[in-house]
């Protein structure tokens, strides 16, 4: 095939190549995502794109955070930058104020920040130990959904694995009727979330 392109004014754009380190990003049964405290239930909501492929988080009615992680996900170069992302909405009919919270890190060492799944306002965001930024923020997408975005810069000492996870962070009933469904998560070595990228078994860039 040959194509001649002749004189134009058209600008083409490569700026939003996206790329999701995140495997089984629509997928919270998988092996690769650990939960404590809390119950994943397949495939339980519309998610944004139309199909019902949200998960939902549900709480087991112990107390402290519910949260379903990736213990394993990238080995961060020192100073570099991730931003990671997920699609939320809440669930929760015993909640006043419905609140998630999103991780990157280990240990002591993270970027932390916590949503109001009613508002999408964000609060309590922290660099804590060798993570020496960390910003947050979320875009509504319609029907109670909002992308909840978060960057972190690893710092010098950083070693090891980094952890992937959201938190539910009503406390106290147990069942469905406190949790929140959960979609698309992605992880990228960028200072902004890219376009969503879903992913299976693999990584993807494209």
């Amino acid at each position: 095939v040959v194509a001649e392109i002749e004189t134009t004014n058209e600008v083409v754009s490569f700026d939003d190549i996206s790329a999701n380190y995140q495997i089984y990003s629509q997928d919270l049964t998988q092996s690769n995502w650990s939960t404590s405290r809390a119950t994943i239930i397949a495939n339980d909501g519309t998610a944004p794109d139309g199909t019902v492929t949200a998960d939902l988080l549900t709480t087991d009615g112990s107390s402290g955070t519910k949260i379903v992680v990736d213990f394993a996900i990238i080995t961060p170069t020192a100073n570099s930058v991730w931003a990671t992302s997920w699609f939320v909405k809440d669930k929760s009919s015993a909640a006043s104020e419905p609140k998630a919270k999103i991780e990157l890190g280990s240990g002591a060492n993270n970027g932390l920040a916590s949503i109001n799944l009613t508002t999408g306002a964000v609060s309590n965001v922290t660099a804590n130990g060798t993570v020496s930024n960390c910003s947050a923020s979320t875009t509504s997408f319609g029907d109670g959904w909002f992308r909840v975005e978060m960057v972190v810069t690893f710092g010098a000492s950083w070693t090891g694995n980094a952890n992937f996870g959201m938190y539910n962070q009503d406390t106290g009933t147990t069942g469905t009727s406190v949790g929140i469904l959960l979609w698309g998560s992605q992880l990228e070595e960028a200072t902004s979330a890219s376009t969503y990228l879903p992913t299976t078994s693999a990584v993807l860039v494209g």
